[in-house]
Parts: C-alpha cells; structure tokens; sequence
C-alpha cells in the first residue's frame, strides 16, 4: 500500500482524479485490473501484485483455520499444501481469474486450469471448436470451471451461454451470481422459451437486442435445453403457421446466435440424451400405423410367454432364464416376471412362440392356416434377420393389409428384438 501511495504521489493529479483511485477501497481498487485502458501501466501492475498477495493472505488464513479444525481439518489441509497456487498460469494475463480466487476465498487447482484452457481452445487438428471433459465428483466442474470459462468466453467479441439441467437450474444461477456478481461485476441474463410462450417478431427483436447487449457486457446466459431448443422451434412453427414476418424474426436470432455464441454444457452427458430432445405436433392428430392393433397383438404375445418361459428354464436351467412365479394362478391376465440372463435361449423362445401363433393359439391374433412351405416362409420372416427381400415380399404378400400390420408388429417384437 506504501509504494501504491508513492505512485499515487508522482503522477498527474488530473489522471489520478480521473481513475477514481482517490476513493480508495479494495473492491475499486481491485475492479482496476478489468479496465482495458492501463493509462498508468505502473499502479496497474501493483495492484496486480496486490491481489496475488491478497490470494496469499486467503491461503494462509484458510490453512490455519483447517489446522485450528485438528482432525476434521487434515484432507482440507492437505489440499491447500499441495496447490500453493498459480503454477501453471500467469494472473497478469487472467485477472479476472484472480479476482474471482479473491471473490470466492480459493487457489484455482492446477488441473482446473488445464481443464479450462482445453475447452477454450480445444487443441483439434480439424478445427472444429468442441470439447468434451470428464471429471470426478468433487473436482470444481460447477463452482469453478464453469465460471473460469464464463469469464474467459465472454469476451465482447462473443456470447458465453451456460446450459444446464432442469433440476439445477436454481442452484447454478445463484451459484453464478454469487460467483461472478460482486467484484467481477457481470450480469447473468435468463432467456426463457417455451411453446406456450406467446413470442412474435417484435419480441425476437427486442431478444436480438439483450443478446447484443450481454455480449458488449460480458454478460453470461444461463439457459435450459428447453429454453434453447424451443426457441429454435418457435421459428419453424410460425413458418408452418405461415407468419412469415415473424418467422423471419425468429430464424434471424437464432442465425445471429449460431454465430455468435460459445457453448458450455454443465452434466453434456445428461443434456445431449435423447430424452431432452424437444419435439413440436404440428398439423392434426393422426394415428400411429397399426392403431389399437399395436395394444391387442402386445397382450396377445405376452400372454404366450409364461408357459413357454417355464419350458425355456427346464431346457436351459436357472443360469440361463429366471422365472419368478409369485403364484401358480395360470390366468391369461397374470405376467409373471421373466429374465434371460443369456442371449443364447432367446432364438428358442421366438421359434416357439412364432410356432404357436402360426398354430392359432393366440386368439387375439387370427391368421389363415397355411401348407408347410408358406408356413416356414412366414416363421423365417418372424425369426430370421438376414432373409432376402424376395423372400420378405413373398410372406408378406401372403396376408392381407390387417393381417400384414400385425405381422409387422410381432416382427419387430421377435426378431428385432423388442421384446
């Protein structure tokens, strides 16, 4: 603070009033270190010295308390020891990495650092700007490399926005705010989207313009797969609605966007799942191929099962099938719990039980008697994978339309495996 105070003396008074130095705290002081515009190169630098040292102090006092701690305290303990902090990155080029170490009272481990770097700029030969990360529970994904790449991402020349799951949405934006609201100053924006959302071209438009906005101000999106999937939606269905001014509104942010933006996924495992792709029904309802035939024949297979799930376990013993029949009632309805423990028994059972539909003993499906050449055409259709296309249109053709759906519907439940 001495040699602060001797700078602050040998400079140009004018320069120093207009720096806001003469209202000395730690946060403007500190705050100092995001200005771009380093009139005086000299108090930038110490005051960047001064938030290492500071970072220190932190460290210091947090070993103590864990010593103070006795027992309870050791593995924290040892964790300060073995990162005594800025190893393997330079706080004058990252200072908003080091007011945030400040902000939050913690050392950036040295694997978070190489986490970080990797996502911002993944070093692939094909150019391409993505990057999958794996870390254990535990290691800072959320509280600290999140943000380091939200700081780093949002650079003005580009908008960072953070996906997360539903179930932590809460939890992420107060962690956020929390972690890059006080000295590091930046906003966090929410954008929420969904169908039942009434957004036109006027409000595209007034959306373009906050995006614009957090990107000039370093600003960080917080997001849900919903929320961004939606938004995409939007524009296909006011297409399909033929609102095609609004439609054009839509489809511009969402080109603007593609643009403009770096994409992190906190838990990608999860978000990239196929159950949180989103889905529009436009146009009338239809129904599915098949109709309430899918539900007949499924009951009608199913009720073949227990029998031939027994005669499966005596040819094949316990290690091969498990049948767990609570109660001997042999009622149709009843199902009891079966497993094939081994793929090999599973071509017996088909073999069976297309052997008893061809045999008529599923009365909710009826198919014509046929001679043994047309039989085994249609029990190869029902079972056999790598039959040709003639042999696939012969048994088919056998049939008419009805009876052809529900031949499709046992062939997927059989041979492909369903069930």
């Amino acid at each position: 603070m001495q040699k602060i105070e001797e700078c602050f003396i040998f400079s140009d008074t004018e320069l120093l009033y207009q720096s806001d130095l003469v209202k000395l705290t730690p946060t403007s002081l500190l705050r100092r270190l995001l200005n771009s515009d380093r009139a005086n190169q000299k108090v930038h630098v110490l005051i960047g010295a001064l938030g290492v040292l500071w970072t220190m102090q932190q460290r210091v006092n947090r070993c103590r308390l864990y010593y103070s701690m006795g027992g309870a305290g050791n593995a924290h303990l040892s964790r300060e020891q073995e990162n005594p902090g800025h190893e393997n990155w330079i706080p004058a080029e990252h200072p908003e990495w080091l007011l945030f170490e400040i902000e939050m009272n913690l050392m950036i481990r040295a694997v978070q650092i190489d986490v970080a770097r990797q996502m911002i700029s993944p070093p692939l030969p094909d150019g391409k700007q993505h990057a999958v990360m794996q870390l254990n529970m535990g290691e800072g994904k959320t509280a600290v490399i999140v943000p380091l790449l939200a700081l780093s991402l949002a650079n003005k020349k580009q908008l960072c926005r953070v996906t997360v799951l539903k179930s932590l949405f809460t939890t992420n934006f107060a962690s956020l705010v929390n972690n890059l609201g006080g000295l590091l100053n930046r906003r966090i924006y929410i954008f929420p989207c969904r169908r039942d959302m009434p957004i036109d071209g006027q409000t595209a438009d007034q959306m373009l313009k906050l995006y614009q906005e957090c990107t000039e101000q370093q600003g960080v999106v917080l997001t849900l797969p919903e929320y961004r999937l939606s938004f995409q939606l939007k524009g296909y269905e006011k297409s399909r609605a033929k609102e095609f001014r609004d439609a054009r509104s839509l489809v511009e942010v969402h080109e603007w966007l593609a643009k403009n933006v770096r994409d992190v996924l906190d838990e990608s495992d999860e978000i990239l799942h196929a159950k949180y792709q989103l889905i529009y029904t436009l146009g009338s309802q239809l129904p599915v191929d098949g109709g309430q035939r899918r539900w007949a024949v499924t009951q009608s297979l199913l009720k073949l099962i227990p029998e031939r799930a027994e005669e499966l376990q005596a040819a094949f013993g316990d290690e091969y099938v498990d049948v767990n029949t609570i109660t001997n009632d042999k009622a149709p309805e009843i199902f009891h719990h079966t497993r094939l423990l081994r793929k090999e028994c599973y071509q017996q059972l088909i073999d069976w039980l297309a052997s008893d539909i061809l045999d008529g003993k599923s009365p909710g499906i009826k198919l014509p008697i046929l001679d043994e050449r047309k039989r085994q055409l249609v029990h190869d259709l029902l079972t056999k994978t790598d039959i040709d296309k003639a042999t696939h249109d012969e048994a088919l053709g056998i049939f008419e339309s009805v009876q052809q759906e529900a031949i499709l519907i046992l062939m997927g439940y059989l041979k492909y495996e369903i069930l």
